[in-house]
């Protein structure tokens, strides 16, 4: 009897799929591989449910992967019933980059990783060497993807190897070189941002945004309700992308060619989320960023701010909550190998001595302990920097934590802002030119010298570590 075989290459309007797709239906176990001679070895195993991706492994140096994994955005309907999925791909550095993409994408909790016996290097090896019995062991055998709970060094063999062998990946970074010398930026992060309110944490954010999009092919999801609508979000980020004003009235006004690009880029990286009753539970929320990894592949998302989210604290203190929820957050983080990014507004900030300029705010200052700096990966403040009378300022971005020395350092980051198309233009902090620099008030190591004497003045107990 013939069947019909979608191809890799086929189906609707000529869209990339899994080869063998269309024995996915009615199944809730799956088995992907990572090109069709082992599907079908599969299949001649008995195991019909196996199915390939079209276009092979994923190469460990390339970054902008998102083409490549359209297919999954084709087929994500033939997932989501899905129980069990295993993940079939080559042994090698590509097949591990597709397993984890595919693991991140999918879910890590439904997931399982199939070895191959020494000297095999996908499913056909196994049939060929060893017989159809061997590669059902293979599945028999499968390994639930290591997630929480016991772990084992061997779980993470192949990962092991290949950071032996290649190292740490680079982070991605923003364009910005005094601000890579700080920070990069990795998947399964926790970036917390403060700052004063209206000192440009939200325009900072979606500048940071696009640029991660324009240089690193990164797609988003935001989550930014204090926007007033869509289109004046949409309105700004236009702004930043064309680097010129978008409403009438303007000098040198963008033209409707370059607003109608920029708002494709826009369209194809950034995924606004906005629950349609304005019921903003964290839980909706996440709800919805697990969708954008799965259909999408987001990459990053970005919470902002903390204060608009339904906060259920239950019988906990804000502290005990507060501790609870970011945790949870970095938990989501690491499954889906994203980076995600919290802005929270600092506590009402003191004035410094003898000066109506606040102090620079710390994680510290934001409302729920000491949580903030002790369980986020990465800190940054955005502070604007004003002359005494008020009447000059420009931007500074610190870096006050860094979790893991192979992303980045402590320091900070000088900018000026240019309001007529909201960006941020970098200082050259080493050939200062702006007389507003008399006013800023810093130690050497890049924290304002408040923030040193309140972390010198801090109880062990304080700390939490």
């Amino acid at each position: 009897m013939w069947k019909l075989v979608i191809c890799g290459d086929g189906g609707k309007s000529g869209s990339k799929v899994f080869y063998k797709l269309n024995d996915l239906e009615n199944q809730t176990e799956a088995i992907i591989t990572e090109g069709e001679i082992d599907a079908l070895s599969f299949e001649v195993a008995g195991l019909i449910n196996a199915v390939s991706v079209p276009d092979g492994g994923i190469n460990p140096e390339v970054r902008q992967i998102q083409t490549k994994l359209d297919y999954l955005d084709n087929c994500s309907e033939y997932f989501k019933n899905m129980h069990r999925i295993y993940l079939a791909t080559d042994s090698d550095a590509p097949g591990i980059r597709l397993r984890e993409e595919l693991a991140r994408r999918l879910g890590k909790t439904r997931c399982w990783i199939v070895r191959y016996p020494d000297g095999c290097k996908d499913a056909n090896d196994v049939l060929v060497k060893y017989g159809s019995n061997k590669l059902k062991e293979c599945i028999n055998n499968a390994e639930l993807y290591p997630i929480e709970g016991i772990h084992y060094a061997n779980d993470r063999r192949d990962e092991l190897k290949d950071l032996y062998d290649n190292g740490f990946p680079n982070g991605a970074k923003t364009g910005y070189s005094n601000l890579d010398e700080l920070i990069t930026f990795y998947g399964s992060q926790l970036t917390v941002v403060t700052g004063i309110l209206s000192h440009g944490k939200s325009n900072f954010m979606d500048q940071l945004m696009l640029k991660l999009a324009i240089l690193h092919n990164w797609s988003w999801g935001i989550f930014s309700p204090e926007n007033a609508t869509i289109e004046i979000h949409l309105l700004r980020l236009c702004e930043i992308l064309v680097g010129k004003p978008f409403l009438k009235d303007y000098n040198n006004r963008m033209t409707f060619e370059e607003m109608e690009s920029a708002r494709d880029f826009i369209n194809d990286h950034t995924y606004f989320i906005l629950p349609d009753n304005e019921e903003y539970r964290l839980e909706r929320i996440l709800e919805a960023a697990s969708g954008l990894v799965l259909k999408h592949g987001i990459k990053g998302l970005i919470i902002d701010p903390w204060n608009t989210l339904e906060h259920q604290y239950g019988s906990d203190s804000e502290t005990i909550y507060t501790g609870k929820v970011l945790n949870q957050l970095k938990y989501f983080a690491r499954i889906h190998d994203i980076h995600l990014f919290l802005v929270a507004h600092p506590r009402k900030m003191a004035r410094k001595k003898d000066s109506k300029l606040f102090e620079v705010p710390t994680l510290y200052d934001i409302s729920g302990s000491a949580n903030w700096f002790n369980i986020a990966d990465n800190g940054m403040v955005i502070y604007r920097q004003f002359s005494e009378d008020f009447t000059e300022s420009y931007p500074i971005v610190y870096v006050q934590k860094v979790k893991h020395k192979f992303i980045g350092k402590t320091g900070f980051a000088k900018f000026d802002f240019d309001v007529s198309c909201q960006r941020y233009i970098e200082k050259d902090r080493h050939n200062i030119k702006n007389e507003l620099d008399a006013y800023i008030d810093i130690c050497p190591g890049g924290y304002p010298s408040s923030w040193m004497n309140e972390w010198e003045n801090k109880n062990d107990d304080d700390v939490g570590f």
